[in-house]
């Protein structure tokens, strides 16, 4: 009796190892997924909630993970940059997305403000072409790149003024003159 159940344990092997491999062709087989290196930081889609998580603020994308081997065509096996854990799983290429490190690097050298007062005015500057700081056009005016979105904060209405230099602030309506607010409604 006991060659007999081995017997039927291998033929389940095989017969299960077969299937995988046909449905990881068929799945793969129109797909156009991206390659990447061993050694190349990723991000890990991580569609899965806790329970008692607010599934519209979490972050979705988790990492950075090295990629440590490649498996079977579009898998890879992860390791956490941060505590140089393993991964057990491989996992598909369509759950990873490439890593952007100079995202990261700009906040770090320009983390972003701690102020709490979301009304508070930031005056832009700008340098000219001799290093010194141009902080308008004169008479209390800036230069605005556009005006996007309206927003009433305490009761007062502020527009969300994109500047010259690149910086984006909250002003007040009467620090926004009429024709911007017009383009902004």
């Amino acid at each position: 009796m006991i060659p007999i159940i081995e017997l039927t344990r291998t033929l389940a092997k095989q017969n299960i190892q077969y299937c995988n491999k046909s449905t990881q062709f068929y799945y793969n087989r129109n797909s156009a997924y991206h390659k990447y290196t061993i050694g190349q930081k990723v991000l890990l889609f991580a569609p899965v909630n806790k329970k008692g998580t607010c599934k519209k603020l979490k972050k979705r994308w988790i990492g950075p993970y090295f990629i440590t081997a490649e498996g079977d065509g579009y898998t890879y096996k992860l390791r956490r940059c941060d505590d140089s854990q393993d991964l057990r799983a491989f996992v598909h290429s369509n759950r990873l997305r490439a890593f952007n490190e100079s995202r990261d690097l700009f906040y770090a050298h320009n983390p972003p403000s701690t102020s709490s007062d979301k009304s508070s005015t930031q005056i832009p500057t700008n340098t000219s072409d001799t290093g010194t700081p141009d902080t308008g056009l004169g008479d209390g005016w800036y230069e605005i790149d556009k005006v996007t979105s309206r927003r009433i904060i305490a009761g007062k209405p502020y527009f969300l003024v994109h500047w010259k230099d690149g910086t984006k602030t909250y002003e007040p309506d009467e620090n926004v003159s009429d024709k911007a607010e017009y383009y902004a409604r």
